[in-house]
Protein backbone atom coordinates (compact mmCIF):
# COMPACT_ATOMS: atom_id res chain seq x y z
CA UNK A 1 0.00 0.00 0.00
CA UNK A 2 1.19 3.28 -0.75
CA UNK A 3 0.09 6.57 1.34
CA UNK A 4 0.71 9.73 -0.43
CA UNK A 5 2.41 11.54 2.16
CA UNK A 6 0.90 14.75 0.30
CA UNK A 7 -2.24 14.21 1.46
CA UNK A 8 -1.54 14.03 5.14
CA UNK A 9 -2.01 17.91 6.76
CA UNK A 10 -2.01 17.49 9.81
CA UNK A 11 2.66 17.22 10.31
CA UNK A 12 2.53 19.92 13.26
CA UNK A 13 0.41 16.71 15.35
CA UNK A 14 4.10 14.89 15.18
CA UNK A 15 4.52 11.04 13.87
CA UNK A 16 2.20 9.40 16.07
CA UNK A 17 -0.85 11.30 14.52
CA UNK A 18 0.59 10.30 10.99
CA UNK A 19 1.20 6.30 12.33
CA UNK A 20 -2.52 6.32 12.86
CA UNK A 21 -3.29 7.80 9.56
CA UNK A 22 -1.49 5.58 7.68
CA UNK A 23 -2.83 2.67 9.39
CA UNK A 24 -6.86 4.04 9.22
CA UNK A 25 -5.86 4.38 5.28
CA UNK A 26 -4.56 0.54 5.17
CA UNK A 27 -7.52 -0.76 6.96
CA UNK A 28 -9.36 1.17 4.82
CA UNK A 29 -7.76 -0.38 2.04
CA UNK A 30 -7.86 -3.67 3.61
CA UNK A 31 -11.55 -3.50 3.81
CA UNK A 32 -12.13 -2.03 0.65
CA UNK A 33 -10.42 -5.40 -1.24
CA UNK A 34 -12.49 -7.77 1.29
CA UNK A 35 -15.32 -6.17 -0.16
CA UNK A 36 -14.66 -6.63 -3.38
CA UNK A 37 -13.44 -9.96 -3.16
CA UNK A 38 -16.60 -11.08 -1.12
CA UNK A 39 -18.93 -9.55 -4.18
CA UNK A 40 -16.91 -11.32 -7.06
CA UNK A 41 -17.20 -14.85 -5.32
CA UNK A 42 -20.76 -14.07 -5.03
CA UNK A 43 -21.01 -13.50 -8.33
CA UNK A 44 -19.09 -15.72 -9.48
CA UNK A 45 -20.76 -18.88 -7.34
CA UNK A 46 -24.08 -17.43 -9.21
CA UNK A 47 -22.45 -17.84 -12.63
CA UNK A 48 -22.01 -14.93 -14.04
CA UNK A 49 -17.94 -14.51 -13.47
CA UNK A 50 -15.22 -16.94 -14.39
CA UNK A 51 -12.26 -15.75 -12.36
CA UNK A 52 -12.09 -14.37 -8.82
CA UNK A 53 -11.22 -10.53 -8.33
CA UNK A 54 -8.34 -11.19 -5.96
CA UNK A 55 -6.79 -13.18 -9.06
CA UNK A 56 -6.72 -10.09 -11.04
CA UNK A 57 -5.12 -7.75 -8.22
CA UNK A 58 -2.84 -10.17 -6.87
CA UNK A 59 0.31 -11.03 -9.13
CA UNK A 60 0.64 -14.71 -10.05
CA UNK A 61 4.37 -16.13 -9.05
CA UNK A 62 5.90 -17.60 -11.95
CA UNK A 63 7.22 -21.09 -11.94
CA UNK A 64 11.28 -20.61 -12.65
CA UNK A 65 12.71 -22.46 -15.84
CA UNK A 66 15.79 -23.21 -13.51
CA UNK A 67 16.43 -25.55 -10.80
CA UNK A 68 18.14 -24.63 -7.57
CA UNK A 69 20.72 -26.72 -8.22
CA UNK A 70 21.09 -25.05 -11.60
CA UNK A 71 20.99 -22.01 -9.83
CA UNK A 72 23.99 -22.61 -7.57
CA UNK A 73 25.86 -23.61 -10.02
CA UNK A 74 25.52 -20.55 -11.89
CA UNK A 75 26.28 -18.37 -8.58
CA UNK A 76 29.74 -20.54 -7.64
CA UNK A 77 30.60 -20.53 -11.44
CA UNK A 78 29.90 -16.60 -11.72
CA UNK A 79 32.03 -15.99 -8.05
CA UNK A 80 34.72 -17.92 -9.75
CA UNK A 81 34.29 -21.19 -7.11
CA UNK A 82 33.82 -24.18 -9.28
Amino acid sequence: MSVCVSEYQSWQLGIETFMRYVYARYEMKQRELAYRIYVTDALRALGGFEERYYDWVQPQRLEPDITSTEVIGNLKRKLGGG
